[in-house]
Parts: C-alpha cells; sequence; structure tokens
C-alpha cells in the first residue's frame, strides 16, 4: 500500500485556487482490492455499481488506475441514460461489506470513503448523458449492453469506442433512429454484431424511426448478424411516411446469410420481402410476421418450400388477416421442427386438427385465438410434448375428453362456455400444471377448483381466476387446504368470493407472496397486506400456545419434583 489517498471534490475549482488545500482530504491508502470491493458493495446491479465507479474514478487521485481495470474489464452493461440515485445507496450498510483481512485502522477510512461516493451519487452535478460517454470510453472491452431511454449519441458512442460489441439492446430508446444503427453498422463493431434489437416507432410525421438505410447498412456492413428485433408499438404506418419495405427486407436477407431470428411484426411490407428471406436466410429459427396483413397463404408457401423450413422453429403468425387454413397446413406440414406456434385471427377447427396433425411430435407451446373454434380433443390427444396451451375463443366448451399431453405445464383458458365436465378430463390427466389461468369461464364451478387443488398439490404455483360468478369461498378454501406450494393467486370479477379464505390461505400455502382481489363481493384492496397481516396474527397465536405449554411442562416438572 502507498502512503496517501487524496479526495478532490473541487472539479469547478482551479488547481492555484488556494481553496483546494482547504477542501481536500487525506486518507490512508487503499489496495486496488479493496477499492473493487468498494465499487461492488455499492448496488446489486451494474447501474448502481457503475455510477459509484465513476465517481471515484473523478475524485480519487490514487485509486483512478484500480477504477481503470475494473471498468476495462467489464463486458456485460445495463444502463439508464437518466441518472437517478439508486436506492440501494440509501439502504447501504457498509460494515457489512468490510473485508476480515482489513486492518482494524482502515476500518474508519473505508466508512469515510464509502460515505464520500454516496453522497457524490446521490447529488449527481453532471448533464443527463455524460454516462454512456464515459461508460463507452471506459469500458472498451464490452460485448453486451442494453441501454433505456438513449439517443442517437449515444449509440455512436458506443460503436466508436466499443470493437467487441455483440449484443445490443435500445428497444426501449424511442430516440435512436438510423444515425444510432448505421453507427453500429459502420463502426469498429460491425464484425462481432450478433444481436440487436431495437425500437421502430414513429419519429416524426414523415418517417419512422428505422428505415430502410438501416437495414441496407447492416446487410452490406454485419455479415454475422444473427438476430433482428424490431420493436413497434402501432399497428401500421400511413403510406406516406418513410418506413421499412421489401427492399430494406431483401438487403438484409442477401447480406446477412446467418440469420436465424426476425422479428418483423406491424411491419408493411409485401410478399417480396417474404420471397427474399426465405431465398437467403437457410438458418431462419424464429419468424415474427404479426399483425403484417400482406402475408397470405403464397408467402406462407414461399417459406415452407426454402431450405429454411426444417429449421423454423418459431413462429408467430397472430392478426394475420389474409392467412387462411390452407396456409397454415403448408407451414406446419413442411416445417417439421415446429416447437412454438401463436395464431390469431378466423380460423377454425380446421387449422386447429392440421397443427394437431402435423406437429404432434414437436409442438412444445401453441397459443391459438379464434372466434370460431369449437373443438381441441384433437390437440389434446396428439400432442403428447405439449407443455404450454393457450386458447381465447367463445365457442369450446370442452378441453377433450382423452388427453395425452401428460406434460403439460401451462394453461390459459379464456373460454366463455368452458365446464367443468370439460376441463376435468385434463386436469386429471395432466398432473404437471405449474400455471393455470381461467378467464371467462361462466359454467366452471367450485368443483373444477377442487379437482385442480387435489390433482395438481404439489405442483401449482401460480392461479389466475378472472370472470367466474359461480366460484365461491369454498373452491378457494380448497386451495389453502391442498395448494402448500401456491406462489401466486389472482381472483377477480368473482361475485361470490369474499376475504374469508385469507386466513386458510395462509395457514396453508405458506409461499403465497402474491395475492390479488378485486371486485369481489367483499374486496380486499390489499390482499396481500390482508395476508402478511393473518399470518402475523397466527405467528402470534401460535407463540402464544408454545408458552402456554412450556408453562404447563414446567409447572407439571415443579409438581413432580416436589413429590
Amino acid at each position: 500500500m502507498s502512503t496517501c489517498l487524496r479526495l478532490d471534490h473541487t472539479d469547478a475549482v482551479a488547481d492555484g485556487d488556494p481553496r483546494v488545500a482547504d477542501r481536500r482530504t487525506t486518507l490512508s491508502s487503499l489496495s486496488p482490492e479493496l477499492v473493487v470491493q468498494i465499487v461492488d458493495s455499492c448496488g446489486s446491479t451494474f447501474e448502481e455499481r457503475w455510477h459509484a465507479c465513476v465517481v471515484l474514478a473523478r475524485v480519487c487521485t490514487s485509486t483512478r488506475a484500480a477504477v481503470h481495470a475494473w471498468t476495462s474489464a467489464q463486458t456485460i452493461a445495463s444502463l439508464c441514460t437518466r441518472i437517478e440515485p439508486p436506492l440501494a445507496f440509501h439502504r447501504y450498510h457498509h460494515h457489512s461489506f468490510l473485508p476480515t483481512r482489513v486492518c482494524a485502522h482502515l476500518c474508519a477510512l473505508y466508512a469515510r470513503l464509502c460515505t464520500f461516493v454516496m453522497s457524490q451519487v446521490s447529488t449527481p452535478t453532471r448533464p443527463p448523458r455524460w454516462n454512456v460517454a464515459v461508460l463507452a470510453t471506459r469500458c472498451v472491452a464490452l460485448t453486451h449492453v442494453r441501454l433505456a431511454d438513449a439517443c442517437d449519441a449515444d449509440v455512436v458512442a458506443l460503436a466508436r469506442h466499443c470493437p467487441a460489441l455483440a449484443y445490443v439492446d435500445v428497444h426501449e430508446c424511442g430516440k435512436v433512429t438510423d444515425v444510432g444503427v448505421v453507427a453500429l453498422a459502420c463502426g469498429a463493431c460491425a464484425a462481432q454484431l450478433r444481436y440487436l434489437w431495437v425500437c421502430n416507432d414513429a419519429f416524426s410525421s414523415t418517417r419512422d424511426s428505422i428505415t430502410d438505410l438501416s437495414l441496407t447498412e447492416l446487410g452490406r456492413m454485419c455479415p454475422n448478424l444473427e438476430q433482428l428485433h424490431m420493436h413497434r408499438v402501432r399497428r401500421w404506418s400511413p403510406s406516406s411516411r418513410t418506413q421499412i419495405t421489401h427492399a430494406g427486407i431483401a438487403a438484409l436477407a442477401r447480406g446477412c446469410p446467418r440469420l436465424s431470428h426476425i422479428d418483423m411484426s406491424r411491419l408493411a411490407v409485401v410478399r417480396a420481402g417474404f420471397d427474399a428471406l426465405a431465398a437467403h436466410c437457410d438458418h431462419l429459427v424464429y419468424l415474427n410476421v404479426a399483425h403484417c396483413d400482406h402475408f397470405d397463404d403464397v408467402a406462407a408457401s414461399s417459406i415452407a418450400s426454402a431450405k429454411c423450413a426444417s429449421s423454423v422453429r418459431y413462429l408467430d403468425l397472430r392478426s394475420c388477416a389474409s392467412l387462411t387454413e390452407a396456409g397454415i397446413a403448408q407451414l406446419t406440414l413442411k416445417c417439421s421442427s415446429l416447437e412454438h406456434i401463436e395464431v390469431w385471427g378466423k380460423l377454425g377447427d380446421d387449422a386447429i386438427d392440421t397443427i394437431a396433425h402435423n406437429c404432434s411430435r414437436t409442438l412444445r407451446t401453441l397459443h391459438f385465438t379464434s372466434a370460431i373454434l369449437r373443438n381441441v380433443g384433437t390437440l389434446t390427444h396428439r400432442c403428447t410434448h405439449l407443455r404450454s396451451l393457450s386458447l381465447t375463443t367463445d365457442e369450446v366448451w370442452s378441453l377433450g375428453f382423452d388427453p395425452q399431453c401428460t406434460l403439460l405445464e401451462h394453461l390459459h383458458a379464456d373460454c366463455r362456455s368452458l365446464t367443468d365436465e370439460g376441463v376435468e378430463s385434463l386436469l386429471r390427466s395432466c398432473t404437471t400444471l405449474k400455471s393455470v389461468n381461467l378467464l371467462r369461464c361462466r359454467f366452471v364451478t367450485d368443483h373444477t377448483i377442487t379437482t385442480l387443488a387435489q390433482y395438481h398439490a404439489r405442483t401449482l404455483q401460480s392461479l389466475k381466476l378472472v370472470g367466474i360468478p359461480r366460484l365461491s369461498d369454498r373452491g378457494v378454501v380448497t386451495l389453502g387446504l391442498h395448494c402448500a406450494d401456491l406462489r401466486e393467486l389472482c381472483i377477480g370479477f368473482c361475485e361470490r368470493v369474499s376475504d374469508a379464505p385469507i386466513g386458510a390461505l395462509a395457514i396453508g400455502c405458506p409461499h403465497l407472496s402474491v395475492l390479488h382481489m378485486w371486485y369481489c363481493a367483499h374486496p380486499s384492496y390489499d390482499a396481500t397486506r390482508t395476508l402478511q397481516r393473518a399470518r402475523r396474527r397466527i405467528e402470534y397465536l401460535q407463540q402464544q400456545q408454545q408458552q402456554q405449554h412450556k408453562k404447563a411442562q414446567g409447572s407439571h416438572r415443579v409438581k413432580w419434583m416436589s413429590l
């Protein structure tokens, strides 16, 4: 260790000012290892540690090298560009982080340094965009970056100083436009870039944030790009607005042959864009074309007949208005590795039967939304490897009378016509359910909840019951009697359910941490707090009972000794 450490928190005062000497604090030096422990102890997230690290780098003349060594070794960063004092700093207690090998005379110095760092972080004086620029210049070895509320200047700084960037997530940054994406494509990290997630909402009244320019540059300069996700909130943009078209998708597909994941949801891409994907992306695994009105049976046939058909495992076909049962049949027949399918549209029993026959051995997850769907018995009977099933329909009254999907773990049924008899067979056969959501099931009664609690007592962890008018307190009490591993329970719009079963839940469900009840008979606006109060009351009564039992044993022993 060296002999001194200077903490200078007078950045605005020149070095020649005589007041500087009076406002400096001289401490004994701390080792680089201890500086690293100070940084790590200032929070559990990267953002909290990063703020403390920047403060140390600004004010500590003797520990600046150790701080720079720590920053240069970081490879993963998750940061919000707004500077807000982390709550962990206010709850921070320095003595709990002090290593035992530190000498006693350093304890006070350690405490003073930590207090100083906390005070500097709690009152930032820099402009709101300073931290990403410092992050880029200090952490030059970054490979994974996730930013929130960033702008083009932040992304340009990362592209200029971080040549090893492979994962960039800016989907929460609506101000990142073509400028930032082109900077990544033309920067030193272009050859290393593998994953890119951007926000593609409207930037102005005349153009979207991301246009064909970004996709063209990515296809020209990033040959190793594997995943591109374009997060979008609106369904479409007006045709007069500059946006992504089939030309940009084609340029991207030609220049990125390793592309395996692409999210094209809510894009006005015509058939030529899908044909380009089918022709050039031979390793396609994930395809999201939700809300793409131009994805029709012809585009589906192009994907199904391509070389990538055998590798596609995830398909999101929600709200593809031009897609019919014929397109679903071609995709499920040729894509032999399909594991996850999402369908939302005017598709009936023929579509669900086609999926059940063609994907019986591979299908793991199915989300199906249709107002005209009536029968799902073939699906639950043939798809034996199904793990997650989500159905939203008004006509289905039964989930099958001979279900063979014994590996099912997650069930979501938003079915107005579902009955006790229609769901009982599945609950008895599939004994590994962990999460169950029953919504708008008008004919489901306490009998279904009792069957669920009895057959899934050891596995059920999350249960959501909304819009079940025939559910009563009796069914909820059954959950407290059997489901000891239940962790989350949500009950809403159940007129016959009150706060009475909360005591049974507090006793029988020790792991229950989230309890929500709304629009019930006697709603508890904070049911979780009511549950905690019930548990404290039960613990108090148990302690009183134990004390009375000990007193009774003591008096019996004294009486025996006197005899």
